[in-house]
Formats: structure tokens, C-alpha cells, sequence
């Protein structure tokens, strides 16, 4: 299963998405709190989904997942987050070969989404923003 930019979810589809992607810390949410608002990912938020050739909208999307369902206050969680993202872009730029010229594209997109994304900001890709 494939998730696209600006369609919306149900909680159901991305259970499956979560399960087929070797998700289990968003599978374990959905399966104990199916009562979030529906899914819905804008990609890379206010960043480029592709940079310099190398596409790594789908470590956003998955990232934004995460986002999605993570529960409030739970500083450990979002750290992880961000960590799977930071791993996922190194890995993309890794296998598109591209390790000298983007070396620290995970680093700034790393940076980005600490800062960005805490749930004080009052935005739709925040920490939690399922339970909106």
C-alpha cells in the first residue's frame, strides 16, 4: 500500500500501511486508540520532497505518521520520530549515492523537525495532530 500526498486516511488504511512498512510502535497506538482524526500527509512540511535527485518524501510520510499518532508529552516517542526520520533520509541518499553531496541533508532535516514540530506550535503536521 502506497500513501499519497494530500489524500486522507482513515485510521484503518494506515494501520495496514503501518503493518506492510514494519511500523509496530504506530500499529500498537491504532490498535488501542482508533479515534483519531483521518490521516492526511503534505510529504516533506516546508521542506522539498526531493533534493539534489534524491526523493525522500516516503521517510516523510512515514515520519508524519508517527506525528500523527503520537501521543502528548511524550518526549521519547517524538526523539524517536525524528531518529527513524534522520535514519531513513541517511539511507535514501545512501542507496541513491549521493553520501558526498547531501551528507548532511538528515542533520538539517533533523534539526528542522526538532524544532518545528514540538506540539506547542499550533500546526497541522505538530506532534499529536491526530488528536486534534
Amino acid at each position: 500500500m502506497e500513501l499519497l500526498i494530500g489524500q486522507e486516511y482513515s485510521v484503518q488504511e494506515v494501520l495496514e500501511f503501518a503493518t506492510e512498512n514494519n511500523m509496530p510502535e504506530v500499529a500498537a497506538i491504532l490498535l488501542t486508540d482508533p479515534n483519531l482524526i483521518p490521516f492526511k500527509t503534505d510529504g516533506c512540511s516546508m521542506f522539498p520532497d526531493t533534493v539534489d535527485g534524491v526523493c525522500i518524501s516516503s521517510a516523510c510520510i512515514k515520519h508524519d505518521i508517527r506525528y500523527w499518532c503520537g501521543l502528548h508529552g511524550d518526549t521519547q516517542a517524538r526523539l524517536d520520530a525524528d531518529l527513524k526520520l534522520k535514519f531513513d533520509i541517511e539511507e535514501l541518499v545512501r542507496i541513491a549515492g549521493k553520501t558526498d553531496s547531501l551528507r548532511a541533508l538528515d542533520d538539517i532535516v533533523f534539526a528542522g523537525v526538532r524544532l518545528g514540530g514540538s506540539e506547542m506550535w499550533p500546526t497541522s503536521f505538530r506532534w499529536g495532530s491526530g488528536y486534534s
